[in-house]
């Protein structure tokens, strides 16, 4: 029988096992496959249908499409042609022709091409080997969706598993036409976006010219890292390993190795050997290295694990060969073991600290262990007693609400010693240290929130400087906390200079803290020395005032705080050493953002004494989207796409920013970033010292220098876009440090720059401070 039309699923149910809507066909069976196309045709002897124009068959997670299909019902081979493109997973393969079975879903595709993530696989043939890969023999890999990629990895065998990863035999990297890298074996996992190969070229002060290279190596999904090998003209080679590892139910981790035998060049060039004879030196060497071992074990929701280990050759290695992962404050990480557990009704914490390297100076705890016992309730102390006063029967209010008391503690035990460079271990001490406070949280007068709190801390020392007998220490303390909020709304509605503001709310947050330690009982002499208690009566009042709007439309709106200004001034009635009566620094704290795309934010102390500014701190952001990159810590000219979960750059950015630290330094920083035409984008950065004091010393004095008016660092970016390549050329100047030329390339489909596990490379933004020298 031959049907040149599609019937009602009714006509053909006698005829077959098979239901046929209009334009439709399925096969009765548990997992039909489901064909629908402008014309089907069922010819019941061969169980076969054949189905032409907008051809479309799923079965399960595979769904197929194309111009013309031939397909058995009984075996489920199938014959397409024309335009045919097979989805699974999120994946695409598709071509001129396929062979293919749906029970199997496996097959064969001429002239095929595949999507795979941000990737796109092509060959003459490609082999649907098994349900969740495919293969292509002497194909490509690319992220160029152009017809003629501009660049590729040509390989005799390109291997795809969907939705994991890509593999790849015989690798050979051409750049347009042209060889430039082979690989025997490369892998891709695909929801990976990080460069596999990195070369970085580059000039610096230091080092002279340089190359960093860095591969990356898949072992398996729970083990990958980087393999480094770099050349520094003045340095020589070195190579480093970078491995993350995740062991199933045991943690995660870390391993990180560097190795050179440092041939330090006393001279400008390699070749000033050949140049400059009469100007040559000779060459130091000496072996340097770095080992880092790190595991982190959550063990449950409770209770984490925490393994360091840092071994070095020298304490100068971190900022001589990866400054730009640690900044300016480039020391050597330390060695220790750590367990913390956490419940609602306690916590619990062991640190372990030890000295792993002999040319340090370390204070090693073997072992330090905290108890804290969280906030209880005691239910058999007496409440305070309420007050004669206005009940609610009668209008009438009570002074204050009931409250509770509660009790919470800490104990801690510690032994420790100091591991010296010079003197070996010395100071081996015993502390046990307890905390028990007692508080009473209350309101007063419906608006006051009140806490008073009385402590008493107890503190023991054995095995100490002089004495091998136990030290004690004991000290009581009391205070309060008291703090309230008041708010007055205007009906203030304007979109003036862009503020969108619909009603408007004063919010004025008073607060007061109090607290007296009393003189410690005891021998604190001795004490001193290990950290021993000390007096203390200081009051602290401060306000915080902050200005909020309602954005957005009908039920839409949300609150928006449009500014936050905070002051606090501490006040020691009496101090450590007796004497009272003195204000200390004041501290100020503004934050602004009064539209989406402006930013203000400052910090300040102020001497009373002198009644002058100490410090100040301010930085000025301007770019769509900006604020919130600010305050996650990248780039002015980043923000994150909340879709994507990614940060990505913004069409313009604008920072400035100022540091003034009092008879010490005052800079002003300047940094913008924006795209000059659709291909090219401009950035640049400059710090420069209003005033600075420098202090000199000679063989016969020391004297301190003002100078005004100097650049500590100067950088200008400059990126091309290559379609699926972004080329950055960047050019550094730095105070004491030279000049730096880099050159980087990255693939679009891997944007993260190729300064990863050590030279994460940090881009400065408005308002770094730098080294005072």
């Amino acid at each position: 029988m031959r049907l040149s039309r599609p019937l009602p699923a009714i006509c053909l149910f006698p005829l077959a096992l098979a239901c046929v809507a209009p334009g439709a066909l399925a096969v009765e069976e548990k997992e039909p496959v489901v064909v629908r196309a402008d014309q089907v045709e069922y010819l019941d002897a061969l169980r076969k249908v054949v189905a032409t124009g907008n051809v479309e068959a799923t079965y399960r997670d595979s769904k197929l499409t194309c111009d013309e299909a031939t397909i058995y019902m009984d075996t489920k081979d199938a014959y397409l042609r024309g335009a045919v493109r097979l989805v699974q997973l999120g994946n695409l393969l598709k071509g001129d022709e396929i062979v293919y079975n749906f029970e199997t879903r496996k097959g064969t595709v001429v002239a095929a091409e595949g999507e795979a993530g941000p990737w796109r696989t092509r060959g003459d043939r490609a082999e649907k080997i098994a349900v969740d890969s495919y293969l292509h023999r002497s194909g490509y890999l690319t992220s160029c969706d152009f017809e003629q990629p501009h660049s590729r990895f040509q390989s005799r065998e390109v291997r795809v598993y969907l939705d994991d990863r890509v593999v790849l035999k015989d690798a050979l990297m051409y750049v347009g036409p042209v060889p430039i890298l082979y690989l025997p074996s490369y892998t891709h996992p695909l929801d990976d976006k990080r460069p596999r190969v990195t070369i970085v070229p580059g000039k610096d002060k230091q080092w002279g010219l340089f190359l960093l290279t860095a591969w990356r190596v898949y072992f398996h999904e729970n083990l990958q890292g980087r393999f480094h090998v770099d050349y520094r003209e003045r340095l020589d080679l070195a190579t480093g390993l970078d491995l993350k590892y995740l062991i199933p139910g045991g943690g995660e981790g870390l391993f990180r190795e560097y190795y050179t035998l440092e041939r330090s060049l006393n001279r400008k060039h390699a070749w000033s050997r050949f140049t400059r004879p009469r100007k040559d030196h000779p060459t130091n060497e000496r072996e340097r290295f770095r080992f880092q071992l790190r595991h982190v074990w959550e063990v449950d929701d409770r209770t984490r694990a925490t393994l360091e280990y840092n071994k070095a050759s020298d304490g100068t290695i971190i900022k001589d060969f990866f400054e730009r992962e640690f900044g300016d404050n480039a020391a050597l990480p330390g060695t220790y073991f750590q367990l913390n557990h956490s419940s609602p009704w306690f916590g619990l914490s062991l640190l372990v600290t030890k000295r792993a390297n002999r040319f340090e100076t370390v204070t090693q705890q073997l072992p330090s262990l905290t108890f804290g016992l969280r906030p209880l309730e005691i239910p058999w102390l007496p409440a305070l007693i309420r007050p004669a006063g206005r009940d609610g029967a009668e209008g009438r209010r009570p002074l204050w609400s009931d409250g509770g008391w509660f009790y919470q503690s800490s104990y801690k035990y510690e032994f420790s010693n100091v591991g010296d460079a010079v003197k070996g271990t010395e100071a081996r001490l015993h502390t046990f240290d307890s905390t028990h406070e007692v508080f009473f949280p209350v309101r007063l007068l419906r608006h006051l929130n009140f806490r008073p709190f009385a402590k008493f801390r107890q503190a023991s020392y054995s095995r100490g400087l002089t004495e091998l007998a136990p030290q004690f220490q004991q000290q009581g303390a009391a205070g309060f906390d008291l703090n309230t909020r008041f708010f007055r709304t205007f009906g203030l509605e304007t979109d003036a200079l862009g503020l969108d503001i619909h009603r408007l709310r004063h919010i004025v947050a008073p607060g007061l803290q109090y607290e007296y330690l009393a003189k410690p009982a005891g021998s604190s002499a001795k004490l001193v020395r290990t950290g021993g208690l000390g007096k203390s009566n200081r009051i602290t009042p401060s306000i915080e005032h902050k200005l909020q709007t309602k954005r957005g439309v009908g039920s839409q709106q949300r609150t928006v705080d449009l500014a936050r200004f905070t002051t606090s001034m501490p006040y020691d009635i009496e101090g450590a050493e007796g004497r009272g009566g003195e204000w200390n620094g004041v501290g100020l704290d503004l934050e602004a953002l009064p539209n989406d795309w402006l930013l203000f934010e400052s910090d300040a102390q102020i001497d009373p004494h002198l009644g002058k500014f100490s410090a100040i701190n301010a930085d000025l952001v301007a770019s769509p989207g900006g604020a919130g990159a600010v305050r996650s810590g990248h780039r002015i000219s980043e923000a994150l796409d909340t879709q994507e979960g990614e940060f990505k750059d913004l069409p313009w950015a604008v920072g400035l920013g100022w540091r003034y630290v009092r008879n010490t330094s005052a800079q002003l920083t300047l940094e913008t970033e924006f795209n000059m035409t659709e291909k090219w984008r401009l950035g640049l950065y400059q710090a420069l010292d209003v005033k600075r004091f420098v202090t000199e010393q000679s063989p016969t004095e020391s004297r301190t220098l003002k100078k005004v008016y100097q650049v500590p660092e100067f950088e200008i970016r400059l990126e091309r876009d290559f379609h699926e390549w972004m080329a950055e050329l960047l050019y550094n100047v730095r105070r004491e440090q030279g000049e730096m030329i880099l050159l980087v390339f990255r693939l679009k489909a891997a944007p993260e720059t190729p300064f990863e596990f050590e030279r994460s490379y940090h881009r400065p933004k408005a308002g770094r401070n730098f080294p005072k020298r």
